[in-house]
């Protein structure tokens, strides 16, 4: 049995670490010395990264308190550190899309808002180049160089719509970010193959969109270009900055929204509301609808209008308004439906301030105090100016030109025609018709639609 103190070493594989176990001495045995490490590592060809505070300590410690020091790192080489090449780093949310696991796991988590896409806007950061990095050679604890790897990373290359300043790469467009092998790029139109269904999700996309698909139901669209359905939509809100075209026909089933800064175009539209800052025309009908336009609505000579509203500050025109079993249908032409829309919200708060003020009055005089007459002032004040913006909205409430509404084919009774602020009812079933407002008596007008050529009679003037 050995009695004097010793040490065992341990280097590791791969030539970078050396770790030894001291042992004391036993009664009556030498001490373990710095040296007699210092021959061991001689012995051993260990010339490099050899930390000799920690061996004279731990020596120390063997001899003092008479305990075996294990796995103690006594050597300790330098790894080669790889060379990195110039490389581009995109973000990570353009990398990893997001999934099911990143939404709420409470039961609140709607799946629709997950998207098989990843949009970005113009002048986005999208990432940024990474400048080459030399290596550096390594060294073992034996005194071997160890040569430096090149660190192995994907190569990516910018395509379109994508531009390199001072070392960021940034999106030349607002669109959708495409990564195809190692060449990413931004498209301008997103275009889904397939359903708008919830491999596909809601739809958010700052510029033009293509659905060859269809548009299943409680699937949201907004854009900013031009969104074109090749199939049936299934609307449940659909909002675009440009025009909206549906190849087929939309159907609502009672709460979809479809709106439009430009036009709509589209064979049919039935159950939904449908609003457009152009121009509506379709090639089919219109049921039961409440449908507006700043432009015209324009449904040809065999278009057919039953049940709904119908709003247009232009003309409208279609082949049929109504039917048989008399379903309300009612025609405005010649209203603007945002002025009127926002007439609507300051009456009801006109409506409400004057509620309000009859309650005040009320309170003082039970018990008048300062703070209700400065209430009563303030509220007086507030439909004053409510009663003036009213007016003012009035005045630009009803097209100045002249608009008409024409049916090529029947109008059945029950149609109702609202124009320049009057009403006509139809009350009997006419076939090829037009309405007009006449100014001169502030009435609605049916005259028969002139044959084609045949130019009609001068309408009365204002007096």
């Amino acid at each position: 049995m050995k009695r004097d103190g010793y040490a065992e070493l341990h280097p590791s594989e791969d030539g970078l670490s050396l770790r030894a176990t001291f042992y004391p001495p036993m009664e009556g045995g030498q001490l373990l010395t710095v040296e007699y490490v210092e021959t061991l590592l001689q012995q051993a060809g260990i010339t490099s990264g050899i930390l000799q505070d920690v061996i004279s300590e731990t020596i120390f410690a063997c001899n003092t308190e008479g305990r075996i020091q294990k796995d103690v790192l006594i050597a300790q080489g330098t790894p080669p550190v790889e060379a990195v090449p110039e490389h581009i780093a995109l973000k990570s949310r353009l990398l990893h899309r997001k999934t099911a696991d990143d939404l709420d796991r409470g039961g609140r988590a709607d799946y629709k808002e997950l998207r098989s896409y990843i949009t970005v806007q113009k002048d986005e950061p999208l990432g940024k180049v990474i400048p080459e990095k030399e290596g550096k050679t390594g060294i073992t604890i034996y005194g071997k160089p160890l040569p430096p790897g090149k660190k192995q990373i994907r190569s990516l290359k910018p395509g379109k719509n994508i531009t390199i300043r001072n070392g960021i790469v940034y999106a030349e467009h607002d669109g959708l970010f495409v990564l195809e092998g190692d060449v990413f790029r931004i498209e301008e139109v997103l275009e889904i193959k397939g359903d708008v269904d919830y491999s596909v999700g809601h739809i958010e996309f700052p510029g033009d969109v293509l659905i060859h698909g269809e548009i299943h139901d409680g699937f949201n669209i907004s854009a900013t270009g031009t969104v074109t359905c090749m199939s049936t939509v299934d609307a449940s809100e659909i909002f675009t900055k440009k025009d909206f075209i549906a190849k087929q026909g939309i159907i609502g089933r009672g709460k979809g929204i479809v709106r439009a800064a430009g036009s709509i175009t589209a064979k049919f539209i039935e159950n939904c509301t449908v609003e457009s800052l152009g121009n509506i025309t379709l090639q089919g009908g219109l049921f039961h609808c409440q449908t507006a336009a700043l432009g015209e609505i324009d449904l040809g000579d065999k278009g057919r209008i039953v049940g709904g509203a119908m709003r247009a500050y232009r003309n409208m025109r279609c082949g049929s308004a109504g039917n048989q079993a008399q379903t309300p249908t009612s025609l405005y032409g010649g209203i603007n439906f945002v002025v009127e829309r926002r007439l609507r919200f300051v009456e009801e708060k006109q409506l409400n301030a004057t509620k309000s003020l009859q309650e005040v009055e009320k309170d003082l005089r039970h018990k008048p105090t300062e703070k209700l007459f400065q209430l009563r002032e303030q509220l007086k004040q507030s439909i004053e100016n409510l009663q003036k913006i009213a007016s003012e909205l009035l005045t630009t409430l009803y097209n100045p030109e002249d608009v008409t509404i024409t049916v090529y084919g029947k109008v059945f009774p029950g149609v109702m025609v609202f124009m320049g602020g009057a009403s006509y009812l139809v009350e009997q079933e006419a076939t090829g018709v037009v309405f007009r407002f006449d100014r001169g008596v502030n009435k609605v007008r049916m005259e028969p639609l002139q044959p084609k050529g045949q130019s009609r009679q001068p309408p009365v003037k204002d007096p």
